[in-house]
């Protein structure tokens, strides 16, 4: 008798999900759409994330949440450095991506237990190395296609390299994190010393995600060659209310935003 397959959330749950993060890209399309085909990168994201979260399998779900993650940070981008003129488009954006986020459920654990995905150590830090490597995969992919040659080609590198990542991630290779890391400090070096010159707003983002990834896969990567983790694991109930923590506060800054509180960064 095979054994039974764990949940990854309702049904119901998942499709409030997807309709959300779906409707929340609707202002920006209407707004710059036909002017810049390029928006339409994180929108097909986002058809895909609602499509694919509903297929129990953890490289579906990751790519799902990665999609949810990455809008959220662009719309946030948008809210807080972007025009006048896009700051409702990106709001609607980050919140709709952040209740997404909050919607869909705990459907990464259950995934990972369907798939026999279970890394003798750093299991948490190995999932968050993923969903960062498809976010920023996306955002580079975005940012490619919006820059000229030669900026544009080394990003859309870039996220082919973390794609290629990725699936070594999921089939828990050794050389999974190596990629991903080491893709992270060839972004923070080119275009933190703006070796190729990019669009001045997308630095900071360039630099940060570039950053996240490193402090992710180095924490891998330690963890590894000391055959034991850094830290002791957090327990599920703190992990899951560490990324509403995040969540919140980005919407937070959002609405801040939206009511004038905080200036254009």
């Amino acid at each position: 008798m095979s054994p039974p397959r764990a949940p990854v959330g309702s049904a119901a749950r998942r499709l409030v999900a997807g309709l959300a993060a779906l409707a929340s890209v609707v202002p920006l399309l209407v707004k710059v759409g036909g002017d810049e085909p390029t928006v339409w990168i994180p929108a097909v994201f986002l058809l895909v994330a609602a499509v694919v979260v509903h297929v129990p399998r953890l490289g579906l779900q990751l790519l799902a949440r990665a999609g949810w993650w990455s809008n959220l940070a662009l719309g946030m981008i948008l809210t807080l450095m972007g025009s006048d003129g896009e700051l409702r488009s990106g709001a609607s954006l980050a919140v709709g991506c952040g209740v997404a986020l909050l919607v869909a459920g705990p459907g990464l654990a259950a995934a990972s237990e369907r798939d026999g995905f279970a890394p003798a150590q750093s299991r948490t830090a190995l999932l968050v190395l993923m969903v960062l490597a498809l976010a920023d995969a996306q955002t580079f992919a975005l940012f490619g296609a919006i820059e000229d040659h030669p900026a544009g080609f080394v990003l859309l590198a870039l996220a082919a390299a973390y794609v290629g990542g990725f699936v070594g991630l999921v089939r828990l290779a050794a050389w999974g994190p190596v990629v991903t890391t080491a893709t992270s400090v060839v972004a923070l070096v080119v275009f933190g010393l703006r070796l190729v010159r990019v669009d001045k707003d997308f630095v900071p983002v360039i630099v940060a995600l570039a950053s996240l990834q490193i402090l992710a896969g180095g924490t891998v990567l330690l963890a590894a060659v000391r055959g034991r983790p850094l830290l002791p694991p957090l327990p599920a109930r703190l992990r899951g209310r560490a990324g509403v923590a995040v969540i919140a506060l980005l919407l937070a800054l959002a609405f801040l935003r939206l009511a004038g509180v905080i200036p254009r960064l």
